[in-house]
């Protein structure tokens, strides 16, 4: 589209800056239209590999970087078009965390099914003193003491974030 405009230099120097920008960051570049002052460009990113993508502030200056040096006093319309992920993409990150979830949770309810350690020593594990602990242990009263003491603990570190600073 740019031959009978302009030199084959240019075009070539175009061609070479674009395949860097492709290698690099899956970024082509797309002329819509071509006229005597104004070149209107489609500035467009692909999937990556990293999964990391330009904004279109930064598809417009690729373009501006591209073309400028090579054409300059030449005015660019640029329509940036950045990289949405396909539902199907997301749909499998989500599916993929749903998955590493269970796991978790099943190693977590895998380890608390087994016996306690203190179980290998029946004498101790059910005597009376162990068993009152075990009851106070799960009583309510534990868990408010833990829930106080957390408290604390959270106020006291406001207060050490936001007071002595």
């Amino acid at each position: 589209m740019l031959d009978g405009m302009f030199s084959e230099e240019q075009v070539k120097q175009l061609e070479t800056a674009a395949s860097v920008h492709l290698a690099q960051s899956n970024i082509e570049f797309s002329i819509l239209q071509a006229e005597q002052d104004i070149i209107h460009v489609e500035v467009a990113q692909n999937a990556t590999r990293s999964g990391k993508y330009a904004t279109e502030a930064t598809l417009i200056k690729r373009a501006h970087e591209v073309f400028d040096k090579v054409l300059p006093g030449i005015k660019l319309e640029i329509e940036p078009s950045t990289h949405m992920p396909s539902p199907t993409s997301a749909l499998v990150m989500i599916s993929f965390c749903y998955t590493q979830h269970f796991r978790l949770f099943d190693l977590m309810l895998y380890t608390c099914l087994q016996p306690s350690y203190l179980e290998k020593y029946p004498s101790f594990y059910h005597s009376p003193q162990f068993e009152r602990l075990k009851s106070f242990v799960r009583s309510h009263l534990f868990e408010y003491i833990v829930v106080f003491v957390l408290l604390m603990n959270l106020i006291a570190v406001i207060i050490e974030t936001t007071v002595w600073q």
